[in-house]
């Protein structure tokens, strides 16, 4: 790796947060109040990321996508339309439709997916990455709207939350280091709200390709259903933390 990425990897790598706990001032039951809270704490830099536990605002036949069969072999299928990005590794770009083709490959179980399940009414855009071992991504934040240090001056209806799943991973070994935070604990099928106010960087140390999605979601009229899941998600990362 290049020397900007390889100082950025090793003094972030091994750095760490604790999740806030609630102040006494929010309700858990109140999705909008613990949904801000959380936010303002990414914004305030306390955070790097949350792991969204997605099956709590789907149904009891919900699939995880980085497991499901189908939306496996639809990536399978996008690999050989990838094009070497400015970035040094494969990728595709899809955006602002609901997409179910692209360059003749059918993705329409991860349309699906994204417009199903998310909790946003608008996938603003949407980034397939292939990391090769060995390959990187250099300190990096592309956010396609601009943030502001308070909760109450952003329109969380209309912003574009960045979010990653992981889709083919090598173990636990290629690494999203987030600024002052630490590794992300990428796995297959682990969904992950990143922290939009930070620079990251991303590392393959395995052996096998790593292939992540990176979808901007806007909550729009499902932002009720967004809150929930912030909050039935940090709820539950406050009880592993806590256990």
């Amino acid at each position: 790796m290049d020397n900007k990425t390889k100082e950025f990897y090793e003094a972030h790598k091994d750095k760490d947060f604790t999740y806030p706990s609630l102040p006494s001032t929010v309700n858990e039951k109140e999705g909008v109040a613990v949904c801000k809270f959380v936010l303002q704490q990414m914004l305030d830099n306390n955070i790097g990321w949350l792991e969204l536990d997605v099956a709590s605002v789907n149904n009891r036949e919900y699939e995880d996508i980085g497991v499901t069969f189908k939306t496996r072999l639809e990536i399978d299928r996008l690999v050989p339309h990838m094009k070497k990005l400015p970035l040094g590794i494969d990728g595709i770009t899809l955006y602002n439709s609901k997409w179910l083709y692209i360059d003749g490959a059918d993705v329409t179980e991860l349309s699906n997916w994204w417009w199903q399940n998310m909790a946003g009414d608008k996938l603003t855009k949407l980034n397939v990455w292939r990391m090769k071992p060995n390959e990187y991504v250099a300190p990096h934040n592309i956010n396609i709207k601009e943030l502001t240090d308070n909760i109450d001056n952003l329109d969380m209806i209309d912003y574009p939350f960045p979010i990653v799943v992981n889709m083919v991973e090598p173990g636990l070994d290629c690494h999203t280091v987030v600024e002052g935070m630490g590794i992300v604990p990428n796995q297959l099928g682990r969904i992950f709200l990143i922290n939009p106010n930070l620079e990251r960087c991303m590392v393959n140390n395995g052996k096998t390709d790593s292939i992540r999605m990176h979808g901007y979601i806007r909550p729009g009229m499902e932002f009720q259903r967004w809150c929930d899941l912030i909050t039935r998600s940090y709820m539950r990362q406050l009880s592993i933390q806590n256990a």
